[in-house]
């Protein structure tokens, strides 16, 4: 799980695993470097994506961490993103979950918005299990 984490949790290197991500750029450190209090700035490659800074507001390391949008992404009301990593069957298990709440006038355009959200993390978490089983 410890090498799982590690990866999940290094911000600047998110493009490598999650194809719908064009950059990361660490903007502050937390503690550790890319835990509690770390902001990131999240550049997306799709066309109409914006780019998103974030704050690390919850992290035990080589367990879990979640993060709120804080700009970037207009009539968001609430946000909370986490990436959980458990033991499970000799390896690891990676959990991605990401609640939004927009406000009313996203109502037209939340639910494709979720869909096309929910498909990239998917991606990007079978690029990451693809990758992780390549290297051993």
């Amino acid at each position: 799980t410890d090498a799982v984490f590690a990866v999940a949790s290094d911000h600047e290197h998110t493009d490598a695993w999650v194809p719908k991500v064009r950059r990361v750029t660490l903007t502050k450190g937390g503690t550790p470097r890319n835990g509690f209090g770390a902001t990131r700035r999240v550049e997306f490659r799709p066309t109409g994506w914006s780019t998103i800074d974030e704050l690390v507001v919850h992290y035990e390391e080589g367990a879990r961490f979640d993060y709120k949008v804080t700009a970037g992404m207009p009539g968001l009301r609430d946000h909370l993103g986490s990436i959980v990593v458990e033991p499970a069957d000799g390896g690891a298990r990676i959990t991605w979950s990401v609640r939004f709440d927009f406000a009313w006038w996203w109502g037209p355009f939340a639910g494709t918005f979720k869909r096309t959200f929910a498909a990239a993390l998917s991606e990007g978490l079978a690029t990451l299990k693809d990758q992780l089983e390549a290297a051993g």
